[in-house]
């Protein structure tokens, strides 16, 4: 079927109803973990130790980096015209670009980005709360999509699997 002048696969694939049944979109997820952060960091405060200028310039240099993953991950998907949702089946696998580095390039962007944030404010609750955001990206969303392209592209993603890593 044809939608605003591009060919949409997943309308006419057998696998248009398969997704990763991701329910909780990645970044509510990044938000909801940094909320959490910021409330911890009002009740049980944790003194600020870097000083003003230096957790500035860190967390502006964490904050552009995660633009070296955002940008060309979505110019990826775009070219592949497969979509960015990852509720939503997949019409390709993207495997190109970016996807050479980490197989998931926009959530390494969004930490990138929670990272910067923490550290530009001095809120270091966020910060403690990675390795706990980075289990349930793991759990709640990342095995879905997994599970999802290894079902809809087998050997295909297997062995971009071997090749990429999860993360970095």
């Amino acid at each position: 079927m044809i939608f605003g002048g591009r060919y949409n696969e997943n309308m006419d694939s057998p696998h248009r109803n398969d997704s990763p049944c991701v329910i909780i979109p990645p970044p509510l997820i990044y938000g909801i973990f940094f909320l959490v952060g910021t409330t911890l960091e009002y009740v049980i405060p944790i003194p600020a130790f870097l000083p003003y200028m230096i957790a500035r310039v860190v967390g502006w240099m964490l904050a552009i980096a995660s633009l070296f993953f955002a940008i060309p991950g979505m110019q990826s998907f775009y070219a592949a015209r497969t979509t960015i949702m990852p509720h939503k089946a997949a019409s390709s696998l993207v495997t190109r670009g970016i996807f050479t580095i980490t197989r998931n390039p926009l959530y390494v962007s969004l930490l990138f980005l929670y990272a910067g944030v923490g550290v530009h404010f001095n809120l270091w609750w966020p910060i403690i709360l990675i390795p706990f955001l980075i289990a349930v990206m793991d759990r709640l969303v990342i095995a879905r999509e997994e599970a999802y392209l290894t079902r809809r592209f087998g050997d295909e993603y297997q062995n971009y699997r071997t090749r990429v890593r999860r993360w970095l």
